[in-house]
């Protein structure tokens, strides 16, 4: 899961079909299955939130054109229902709010859609418009996409634009999640060195702060933090992991942007340090 301030919001029309553009260029859909898949799966693994109601997700399932689809669709049709349908905890719901005169370039109501369809669109659109508290990340894809601009929403009062991510580049896509992922960075004084071992942490002075090594930096090598990084839990500003091969709880702090520098934790007994429902997710 990555950690993020941002909503993404998914182009509708990469569930919700023109039936009649289907049915007069296929191959173009065939890129489509692809990309859809790949960006479900993609969702699936770093669970943003996403700006989705349920009224909208129930039309996109309900529309979604599962019928005229040929035998080799059968894989795309079940990882489209299973996301639609298995994913509702990053789905944040909005009210069914319309800002006076909002429109999108380009256009988000699909002639296609149905009148149903169009209205929580705009529904959707001025969500994203009105937001002042997240921003919004459009993920949408090249054979949709006719621009050479990003997505922009217009009231009388503002023009807003948005980070446009075309998820059949799957490069793209991975580069751009992985800007939100924390990265290890060590920090020198967290160096391996008998005076900040535990059991110098038990005889310290305790007068006097303590600077505890990172155990598994003793090679100099930074896949072994990464690693318990990557499995780490959140905790107020910083992560808590576990170094099962070195039995030692490691707290990582962020010290730039997402770079997080960690450190052993010997005051393990201390809930305030290691909350006991952390503790229990790593079965400790």
């Amino acid at each position: 899961m990555i950690d993020t301030n941002f909503n993404a919001v998914f182009d509708v029309s990469a569930i919700i079909w023109d039936e009649d553009d289907f049915k007069a260029d296929k191959s173009k859909y065939y890129k489509l299955r692809n990309g859809v898949s790949y960006l479900f799966e993609k969702m699936g693994k770093e669970k943003p939130t996403i700006l989705l109601r349920n009224e909208l997700l129930n039309l996109m399932i309900n529309e979604f054109p599962v019928r005229m689809l040929p035998n080799e669709f059968h894989d795309f049709i079940n990882i489209v229902y299973s996301f639609l349908g298995g994913n509702c905890s990053t789905f944040i719901p909005y009210s069914c709010t319309t800002s006076a005169g909002i429109s999108s370039t380009p256009s988000q109501i699909k002639t296609h859609y149905n009148n149903n369809t169009k209205n929580e669109v705009r529904y959707l659109i001025s969500k994203m418009h009105t937001d002042d508290e997240s921003i919004s990340k459009y993920f949408t894809f090249k054979c949709l996409w006719n621009e050479n601009n990003e997505l922009t929403t217009k009231t009388e009062e503002k023009t807003n634009s948005y980070e446009t991510i075309f998820s059949d580049n799957f490069n793209d896509l991975d580069d751009f999640f992985a800007k939100f992922k924390p990265k290890f960075e060590h920090n020198d004084k967290h160096d391996c060195n008998p005076h900040k071992t535990k059991d110098a942490w038990q005889k310290r002075d305790t007068t006097k702060g303590f600077i505890s090594q990172l155990s598994c930096y003793k090679e100099k090598i930074n896949t072994k933090p990464q690693l318990i990084l990557n499995k780490a839990i959140k905790y107020k500003t910083g992560f808590i992991g576990y170094d099962v091969d070195n039995e030692v709880w490691v707290r990582f702090k962020c010290h730039k942007d997402n770079l997080f520098h960690g450190f052993d934790e010997y005051d393990n007994e201390n809930v305030e340090i290691i909350p006991s429902e952390i503790k229990g997710k790593f079965n400790k």
